[in-house]
C-alpha cells in the first residue's frame, strides 16, 4: 500500500503543477470577465462553458473511462493499442459533432459567438480524452506538459482581448483564443509521445466498439442521470431566473473550482490505478484507497473554504468590484462551499464503481438525487430567491454522497472478501 500511494503521491505532484496553471486561468479569465463584460455577457460565458463541461462528461464516459479500463488491463501491447485506435477515433468523432451541435443551437438562439462557442466545446471535449488516453498510458508527464501549453497559449492570446477597449467582441474572440489553445495542448503533447496518430472508422473498428457498447450502455445511462443531478439544478436557476441572475452563482463556481479541477486530477491519476489492483487478489488495498483519497480530499476542501472565508471580504468589494452585493453572494458561498465538498466526497466510491463497470449503481443514486435536487430547486427559485434555491443542490449531492458510498461498500462485499469483511 506505501509503495502505491508513493507512486500515486509523485503522479499527482506532477498532474497537479497543469492542473494549477489551467485552474490559475480559469480563475482569472472569469474574474476579468466578471469586472469588465456585462452580467448577462458573463451569464451567457458562464452558461457556454457549463455546457462544454457536460460535453467533456460525456466524453469521459464514453471513451475516457473505456480507455482507463480496458487499456491498464491488456496484457499485450498490440491489444492496447487496438482499444487506444478505437476509442480515439471514436472520441473525435464526438469531439467533432459537439461542435457542430452546439454551434448550431447557440446559432439558433441569436449569440454572436455561436461558430467559436462551439468550436471550443468540440476542442476541449478531444483535449480531455486525449489527456485521460496519456493517464491510462502511464504519459501523465506529457499529459501535464499539453496543460502548460494549453495554459500559455490562451494567456498569451486572451490577456489582449480582455484588455482592448472595444468590448463588442470578447466572448467570440475569447473563445477563438481558447479553442486555439487547446489545440496547442493537443499537439505539444502528442509530439512528444512520438507515436503515430491512427484514427480510423473502419468496420473492425466499429465492431470492436459496437462490442463494449452492451457494457458501455449502463454508463451512459449513469452519465446522463449524473448529469441531470449536478448540472440540471444549476441549468434550471439559469433558466428560470435568467443568465444575469446566475452571474454571481458562476463566479463564486470560478473561485472554487481549483478544488474541482485537483478533484479531476486525483480521479483520473486513480482510475487505472484501481483498474490494477482490481485485477489481482483482492486485499484491503481497494478500501484503503478510497478512504485514503477521501481524507486527502476532506482535508483540502477545509483548507481552502477556511481560507475563502478569511478573504471573502476583499473577493466581495475588491475582486468582484461590488457588482455582486444585492444576490446574496455570502449565502451562495456558503451553500457554494458546501455543495463542493459534499460532491467531492463522492468521488472515491464513484471511481470504485467506474472501475468495477457498476454503472447501474451510479444510475440509480443519480436518478434519486435528481429527484430531490431539480424539483426542489425549481420550488425554491420561484417561491424564494436564487441563493435559497441552492439548498436543492445540496440535498441532492448529500443523497448522491451517502448513495455511492453504500453501493461501493455493497460491490466490495460481493467482489471479495473475507480480507475486507471479514
Amino acid at each position: 500500500m506505501i509503495e502505491i500511494l508513493s507512486r500515486l503521491g509523485w503522479r499527482f505532484a506532477i498532474m497537479l503543477g497543469g492542473e494549477g496553471l489551467q485552474s490559475a486561468l480559469a480563475f482569472g479569465l472569469n474574474i476579468a470577465l466578471a469586472r469588465s463584460i456585462p452580467d448577462q455577457s458573463y451569464g451567457e460565458f458562464a452558461i457556454i462553458v457549463l455546457i462544454s463541461g457536460l460535453a467533456a462528461i460525456y466524453m469521459r464516459t464514453l471513451f475516457g473511462i473505456a480507455v482507463c479500463t480496458f487499456v491498464p488491463q491488456c496484457r499485450r501491447e498490440s491489444a492496447a493499442r487496438a482499444y487506444a485506435v478505437s476509442f480515439g477515433s471514436g472520441a473525435a468523432a464526438f469531439a467533432f459533432g459537439c461542435a457542430i451541435l452546439s454551434a448550431t443551437i447557440f446559432a439558433l438562439a441569436g449569440l454572436s459567438c455561436a461558430i467559436a462557442a462551439g468550436a471550443f466545446i468540440g476542442m476541449s471535449a478531444l483535449r480531455s480524452y486525449v489527456r485521460m488516453a496519456l493517464f491510462a498510458q502511464q504519459r501523465a508527464v506529457l499529459a501535464t506538459a499539453g496543460d502548460f501549453a494549453f495554459a500559455l497559449v490562451a494567456t498569451g492570446l486572451c490577456v489582449p482581448i480582455i484588455l482592448r477597449a472595444d468590448t463588442s467582441d470578447v466572448l467570440r474572440d475569447v473563445f477563438i483564443a481558447l479553442t486555439a489553445a487547446h489545440l496547442a495542448g493537443i499537439a505539444v503533447a502528442l509530439m512528444l509521445l512520438r507515436q503515430p496518430v491512427r484514427l480510423s472508422l473502419r468496420k473492425s473498428i466499429r465492431l470492436r466498439f459496437t462490442k463494449l457498447l452492451p457494457s458501455l450502455s449502463w454508463s451512459i445511462v449513469s452519465v446522463t442521470s449524473a448529469t441531470i443531478q449536478s448540472q440540471g439544478p444549476t441549468l434550471v436557476i439559469a433558466v428560470l431566473a435568467g443568465p444575469a441572475a446566475y452571474a454571481p452563482i458562476a463566479a463564486m463556481t470560478a473561485i472554487l473550482s481549483p478544488l474541482r479541477l485537483a478533484a479531476i486530477a486525483l480521479a483520473n491519476m486513480t482510475q487505472p490505478e484501481l483498474a490494477r489492483i482490481l485485477q489481482g487478489p483482492r486485499s484491503r488495498k481497494v478500501l484503503s484507497l478510497l478512504i485514503t483519497m477521501s481524507l486527502g480530499i476532506l482535508a483540502a476542501c477545509a483548507a481552502y473554504e477556511v481560507t475563502l472565508a478569511i478573504a471573502y471580504p476583499f473577493l466581495r468589494n475588491r475582486l468582484f468590484a461590488g457588482r455582486f452585493t444585492g444576490s446574496s453572494l455570502s449565502l451562495i458561498t456558503l451553500e457554494l462551499s458546501c455543495i463542493a465538498t459534499a460532491a467531492l466526497l463522492s468521488a472515491a466510491p464513484k471511481i470504485l464503481l467506474e472501475a468495477t463497470r457498476d454503472f447501474k449503481q451510479i444510475a440509480i443514486v443519480s436518478i434519486i438525487g435528481a429527484g430531490v435536487g431539480v424539483p426542489l430547486v425549481a420550488f425554491l427559485v420561484v417561491t424564494q430567491s436564487v441563493a435559497v434555491s441552492m439548498v436543492g443542490l445540496f440535498a441532492s449531492e448529500l443523497v448522491v454522497l451517502i448513495g455511492c458510498w453504500i453501493a461501493s461498500i455493497a460491490v466490495l462485499r460481493v467482489r471479495n472478501t473475507p480480507a475486507l469483511f471479514p
